[in-house]
């Protein structure tokens, strides 16, 4: 009997690690700092590592975290913890010690690898788990390069169903929700944007967005898959400017205001990086005064993408050539799904919303979540009918692309009329003299619900209701203009880079 037409996946993250030994053995495979490493010699580093997590008493189903800036210590902690049969928990780094310490003890886990600049905030956390320096001489704690003189570890052989990674979300909406994605599952969501964005063999890739957060971390594995090569660094405009041209960079992520800044510093020195395949960008929109210094300064594809984390990152690519500016309406559009990835859009009962009206965006793929760690309920609610239901608001339009027009549980009723936040967001953030704007309904004695306008102005520029509500007035119904405005000096961001809007809610949550 022979498997001809069988479409066989790898099981496990590891698998990818082994092939890339296999099929690309001199070539280079990370770049970090002064390290250059082929991938024979992270393949062996990385059966190294596995072999000493479990010397360190970890077994299979055990959680093994790290929180540390961009390095190859976290790089090689996403192969060997699966490679041991462990989940592998990566943090963000802009937690506190209190919202570190809810996240180690809802994960139970045991061993935590940090970066020198995480030490002091994870002792803060007080969990009792062992903490292991990824950097040497850091008193009284061991140091990651030590691990690797282990004995190299047989692969456990993780199940495509088991759980190989918890990811906990911003807790924007509560308290911080452990999200469990199956080994199978990351790797079909990694096919899928690597398929949508046009990643190629020996594709380099630099993580300048942290490795913790999907956005950037389904390029872990696919870069892997293809044998390509990980430079790996923490933002900073100049220097990673810099980093893309020198390595001769293909693809990368940031976010938008990473974007801008980048297209500041390129402006600054005269530089471009003409010679990347693309650009990708997620988790914002593009306000347009950062569309236009990317394009001019940048010279390079932008490529939108959206996911959520329950999705184990990217569910919608929008490549360059279905891009608009956004003064010709093209905030909002996020593309269409991945070859892995169906989008419907539901009413509130789960069923089809209408060709052009909008729905709620429910997810169908190998990458959704097994759920919750410990939110049984929670898990019910989000993967009801076996979707995920983001809670994002859209409308597919007549060539196919998704439109985002707000959150559900954002969207406002006033004068008996919906109105939703990311309209009323994309008109006004088009205003010269505004940087950066939030909206959000508040409860209003006539109109059942006001509409109200958090604004960063441009430096040096000033904005007043009366002009704002004009500049609006001529994309936006009367209802949905802003009644209620305020001037703050820069919005308050999550540690994933997105408006923190709770924030924003308890500071101006009334009329």
């Amino acid at each position: 009997m022979t498997s001809r037409g069988v479409l066989h996946l790898p099981q496990s993250p590891d698998v990818l690690v082994r092939r890339a030994a296999t099929c690309f053995p001199r070539a280079e495979a990370v770049v970090d700092g002064e390290k250059r490493l082929t991938w024979k010699e992270v393949a062996e580093r990385v059966s190294r590592l596995a072999g000493a997590l479990t010397s360190l008493g970890l077994g299979p189903g055990d959680t093994v975290g790290v929180i540390a800036d961009n390095s190859l210590a976290v790089l090689e902690l996403y192969f060997a913890a699966p490679a041991a049969g462990l989940v592998l928990l990566p943090l963000n780094t802009r937690l506190a010690g209190a919202e570190l310490a809810e996240c180690l003890e809802d994960a139970r886990c045991r061993v935590v690898v940090a970066g020198p600049e995480h030490v002091d905030v994870l002792r803060e956390a007080c969990t009792g788990a062992q903490v292991i320096a990824a950097g040497c001489g850091i008193p009284g704690l061991p140091c990651y390069d030590d691990l690797l003189r282990a004995s190299p570890l047989a692969p456990f052989g993780m199940h495509a169903d088991d759980i190989a990674y918890l990811y906990y979300t911003s807790g924007t909406a509560g308290r911080p929700k452990g999200v469990m994605l199956s080994a199978g599952g990351v790797l079909a969501g990694a096919l899928g944007c690597a398929a949508a964005v046009g990643l190629g063999s020996g594709a380099r890739w630099l993580h300048a967005s942290p490795m913790f957060h999907l956005a950037d971390a389904w390029a872990i594995w696919a870069v892997t898959w293809l044998g390509g090569c990980h430079v790996t660094e923490r933002f900073r405009a100049e220097r990673t400017l810099r980093t893309l041209r020198a390595e001769r960079i293909d693809w990368s992520i940031l976010v938008p205001t990473a974007l801008e800044r980048l297209s500041v510093a390129a402006a600054a020195a005269s530089l471009d990086i003409a010679g990347m395949r693309g650009m990708l960008y997620g988790g914002a929109a593009l306000p347009e005064r950062t569309w236009n210094a990317a394009v001019e300064a940048l010279r390079v594809p932008l490529i939108g993408t959206y996911g959520a984390t329950e999705t184990a990152g990217t569910i919608t690519v929008l490549p360059w050539a279905d891009q608009l500016p956004p003064s010709a309406g093209g905030i909002g559009r996020v593309g269409r799904e991945t070859l892995v990835t169906t989008l419907t859009l539901v009413d509130d009962e789960g069923r089809p919303a209408k060709q052009d009206e909008v729905g709620e965006i429910a997810v169908s793929s190998p990458a959704v979540m097994l759920g919750y760690r410990n939110r049984p309920e929670e898990t019910r609610a989000a993967l009801a009918d076996g979707r995920y239901r983001t809670g994002d608001l859209g409308r597919r339009e007549d060539d196919g692309v998704i439109r985002l027009v707000g959150r559900s549980k954002e969207m406002m009723i006033s004068g008996g009329e919906n109105v939703y936040p990311a309209e009323v967001e994309n008109s006004l953030s088009l205003h010269p003299d505004v940087r950066a704007v939030a909206v959000f309904g508040v409860p209003d004695p006539e109109w059942g619900e006001a509409v109200v306008a958090v604004v960063e102005p441009q430096p040096g520029r000033s904005v007043d209701l009366a002009s704002l509500r004009e500049f609006a007035r001529q994309g936006l119904a009367a209802y949905k203009l802003p009644r209620v405005l305020h001037i703050i000096d820069a919005l308050p961001v999550t540690g994933s880079g997105k408006v923190d809007k709770p924030l924003l809610r308890s500071r101006y949550g009334t009329t």
